[in-house]
């Protein structure tokens, strides 16, 4: 029956929105050292001069080496390397979008059920 898919989409849109809702990646215009040593992010999204990024959890400065954990193992590059360094931050669009849709895709997977079941209308 054609309603079956609609409802699976109705209940993957929240999920999908809440995977990615609440923070943004913000590409900061300080300098990788000044980031770290400040900010102190749980986690930095770092590009590299040779096209190359990943993300750091952790990052820590020690000397001329950003630090931190990368796919469950440590990573070390020289700051010199970085063209760029990203932090996550609280994002309010995606969070508000969060909070519509959940209702709002209950709502149709009840009318899509309600509907697929005659529930009396």
């Amino acid at each position: 029956m054609w309603l079956r898919p609609l409802m699976w989409l109705a209940l993957a849109l929240p999920i999908t929105t809440g995977s990615l809702a609440c923070h943004s990646w913000e590409i900061q215009a300080a300098t990788p050292r000044n980031v770290v040593e400040h900010q102190r992010p749980g986690k930095a999204k770092v590009w590299l001069a040779d096209g190359s990024r990943y993300v750091l959890h952790h990052p820590h400065i020690a000397g001329d080496s950003l630090l931190g954990d990368r796919d469950s193992s440590r990573a070390a590059t020289v700051l010199a390397d970085v063209d760029q360094i990203a932090v996550q931050r609280f994002s309010v669009g995606k969070t508000g979008l969060l909070i519509v849709s959940l209702p709002a895709a209950l709502f149709v997977t009840l009318l899509i059920g309600c509907a697929a079941s005659n529930c009396g209308y």
